[in-house]
């Protein structure tokens, strides 16, 4: 885990209210999945509005997701074994895409950000988030 790059990357994403509350659930081994499971069924109570670039109802292709992050690296938060690294987007897209668990996909500059929800059989949200 880079807990500074988890703090940065909370101050840029989300609310202000939730922020710092996220930051230290990150960085605890214990307590990581708790924010997940937040994302999954009410990112958007979490999701600074600003940041919100654009909102979809089921998760975009590959291509479009690499097209948006721009980097060919990423920063990966998720229940797999890859979450809090640095990884290549190719490599943690095939490892990640529509697996039906919540994960967040960061580029290397902090600027970008790629949210996948839950798939909760109803609604598979995901959301691509920009720093303003």
């Amino acid at each position: 885990m880079d807990k500074a790059f988890e703090e940065t990357l909370c101050r840029n994403f989300f609310d202000k209210r939730v922020r710092d509350r996220l930051a230290y659930e990150l960085g605890t081994t214990k307590k990581r999945g708790e924010v997940l499971k937040k994302l999954s069924h009410t990112a958007e109570d979490y999701i600074r509005q600003t940041a919100l670039q654009t909102r979809f109802e089921a998760p975009p292709e590959q291509p479009q997701i690499k097209a948006f992050l721009k980097s060919p690296d990423c920063y990966v938060i998720s229940f797999s074994e890859i979450s809090g690294s640095f990884s290549e987007l190719p490599s943690a897209l095939d490892v990640l895409y529509q697996n039906g668990m919540a994960y967040m996909l960061i580029s290397t500059d902090l600027e970008r950000a790629y949210l996948e929800t839950e798939n909760e059989f109803v609604r598979h949200r995901a959301y691509f988030l920009k720093q303003q």
